[in-house]
């Protein structure tokens, strides 16, 4: 999986050295990746610059984003998976933030910010 500063999320096939299928993103790409440990889903996790100040989650199933994770009141830069639960994303932004998100939940998906100004946890 890739993303660039072409606004393009790419899932490449590796036998034939080709993407499989891409989606078009609201900005620069800053950071994609997948789950390690899923089996239930194969979500690719995507963040990009945009008004939206949001993570997206593409699914190559549907051919499209599946989820939108907002709260981030910058845009965010950075993502991991759990390596433990396939449906824990944290994401950091540009506004001093992690975040750790529950992806089965669509409202209040945020379990948990974490503010680099503060050293408290806020729900």
């Amino acid at each position: 999986v890739s993303g660039g500063y072409d606004a393009l999320v790419k899932l490449w096939d590796t036998n034939t050295m080709s993407p499989a299928c891409d989606f078009e993103s609201a900005g620069r790409v800053h950071c994609v990746c997948m789950s390690e440990v899923a089996s239930r889903h194969n979500l690719i996790a995507a963040c990009a610059d945009g008004d939206d100040r949001e993570v997206v989650l593409y699914d190559p199933n549907v051919g499209h984003a599946a989820h939108r994770l907002c709260g981030h009141r910058g845009v965010p830069w950075a993502l991991a998976w759990s390596p433990r639960d396939e449906h824990h994303l944290v994401s950091g932004g540009s506004d001093g933030s992690l975040r750790l998100w529950d992806i089965r939940k669509n409202i209040r998906g945020c379990l948990r910010s974490f503010d680099v100004h503060h050293t408290f946890a806020r729900a």
